[in-house]
């Protein structure tokens, strides 16, 4: 299941929230019916960390360090979460200081501090998430990096897909950069920059200026976002007397001229209006926000016979990067959703804001009907007050039975895991519905979940900690298994399982989504 997370924050009131996708002509169908849904994995034990343990982990860009001691020396080694193969590792005295490791979460490269019989630095090795060495250098100054850029030993790379592409030589590297690169708040599509509230430094792909834009002196509450292709939208406001007869909008407290201004990479400002004053803008990045086929999203707060109205009255449109608004986002009874949530299935789940409604949707968002006292779904089924419904809306499970009943604790993958209570003794015992009844233990507190993507069961003819861990359609991933966890990646859907064996020593599992 596709969860994408709401767009759009007003703090005043929830009820115009705005959601990651919008109208059917701002959909994209195929992305809608994409799954992600996972309930199957091949599992390879990562033989190569036996006996180590994990020293860090880094999610964004999807390494960990491990280490291992064997007097009178230690080894670290550099994992991959991503590709599930070790990067790079190092043996070295205990005695000597801990090896200095960086991980970047934008790029997904990772480097390592090359050091003399001394431990002075001497230079850097830059990996690649499958370890291949994609720079190496004799500069003591560490890798600096900017958005998708990365400046090392005279050079600027560009890094895709975990490789590095060199961009441009540095002259004179210490004089024009500082061994570093320029600050850099934001960028897309090649253009890089560094905002502030008084002004805007553009940099090209070799960070020479491009362009500059200053923040007038007189402007009020200024307003600055990069549009998704470089360009800078600029809002700010101009106090004027409260006698004044030329203005834009009025408050109960002010009057207001309203500046609102396109800049391009090159410094020109295109003026622009919007007729309202903009609240929020987000850039719709298609890596995250694939189903929206649309360049940017605006919040605005219309201004009506020069009153600007108030934010019960805000509206959500695209905006495109030349600063002219698009299409509306839709609406539900009157009001926008919080969020949309794709079920992997052709089918979407839309929140509304106070009225507090959860509406099941097709792929033309069309309101399939009202789910709002459901408790969960998967791409299979939906988890209702009385049972476990199909989306042709079948009830496949009734909770109450006559020897007990069923309650949701649940999901894993596509499945359910049900907890049934006994009427007559009591006792509670766990069940998994993957379209019918499996008693997974018939000693519920034997049944822990991994997130909603495992779960474990203590074999009942056991009496260490150890654990099995099972993928959601059955499969043993691992067994005999302590305090097992879970490190995901943002890469991919490839899972880490790790854990302590009988004897405490750590043990290492890839899983490779199916």
């Amino acid at each position: 299941m596709k969860r994408i997370l709401a767009l759009l924050c007003l703090c005043l009131t929830a009820v115009l929230l705005f959601c990651s996708c919008g109208g059917a002509a701002l959909f994209d169908k195929k992305e809608i019916e994409k799954n992600d849904t996972h309930n199957a994995y091949d599992v390879t034990e990562v033989k190569t960390l036996s006996g180590y343990r994990m020293e860090t982990n880094d999610y964004n860009a999807g390494y960990g360090v491990f280490s291992k001691t064997e007097a009178p020396n230690i080894t670290y080694k550099v994992f991959s979460f991503v590709t599930g193969s070790v990067v790079c590792e190092i043996t070295q005295k205990t005695s000597d200081l801990e090896p200095e490791f960086g991980f970047d979460g934008e790029t997904g490269l990772c480097y390592i501090a090359n050091t003399n019989a001394d431990g002075v630095v001497v230079g850097y090795t830059l990996y690649g998430k499958d370890g291949t060495v994609i720079a190496k250098g004799k500069s003591d100054i560490a890798p600096s990096f900017a958005g998708d850029r990365v400046l090392y030993d005279n050079k600027i790379y560009q890094a895709k897909d975990g490789a590095l592409v060199e961009k441009a030589k540095v002259i004179d590297w210490n004089t024009a950069l500082r061994g570093t690169l320029p600050s850099i708040t934001d960028y897309a599509d090649g253009v890089y920059a560094n905002i502030d509230a008084a002004s805007i430094v553009f940099y090209d792909e070799e960070f020479d200026v491009t362009g500059i834009y200053l923040m007038p002196e007189s402007s009020f509450n200024p307003d600055v976002t990069m549009l998704a292709n470089g360009n800078v939208f600029v809002q700010y406001m101009v106090p004027l007397p409260l006698d004044a007869k030329n203005y834009d909008f009025s408050t109960s407290m002010a009057k207001f001229d309203l500046v609102q201004e396109v800049v391009k990479p090159n410094g020109k400002v295109s003026q622009v209006n919007l007729d309202g004053v903009v609240t929020e803008i987000v850039r719709l990045d298609p890596d995250d926000y694939p189903l929206i086929d649309a360049e940017n999203a605006v919040m605005l707060c219309p201004i009506k016979d020069k009153l600007l109205l108030s934010d019960d009255n805000a509206e959500i449109y695209e905006l495109k990067n030349s600063g002219r608004l698009g299409a509306e986002f839709p609406k539900f009874d009157g009001v926008y959703a919080i969020d949309f949530t794709a079920l992997g299935n052709g089918y979407l789940l839309a929140e509304t804001g106070y009225t507090d409604r959860t509406l099941l949707l097709d792929k033309n968002l069309k309101v399939v009907g009202d789910v709002s006292g459901c408790s969960d779904f998967t791409d299979r089924y939906i988890v209702g007050i009385d049972g476990i419904y199909d989306y042709e809306m079948n009830r496949l499970l009734t909770f109450k039975k006559t020897d007990g009943k069923y309650s949701y604790v649940t999901t894993c993958g596509s499945n359910i895991i049900l907890k049934f209570t006994d009427n007559e003794t009591g006792d509670t015992s766990a069940y998994i519905f993957d379209g019918k009844e499996t008693k997974l233990t018939s000693n519920y507190t034997r049944y822990q979940p991994l997130s909603d993507k495992l779960y474990t069961v203590h074999p009942i003819d056991t009496i260490d900690n150890t654990v099995t861990v099972y993928a959601p359609d059955g499969t043993v991933l691992a067994g005999d298994i302590m305090n097992p966890k879970i490190q995901s990646n943002r890469q991919n859907d490839n899972l880490f399982l790790y854990g302590l064996n009988a004897s405490g020593d750590g043990v290492y599992y890839y899983l490779t989504a199916k």
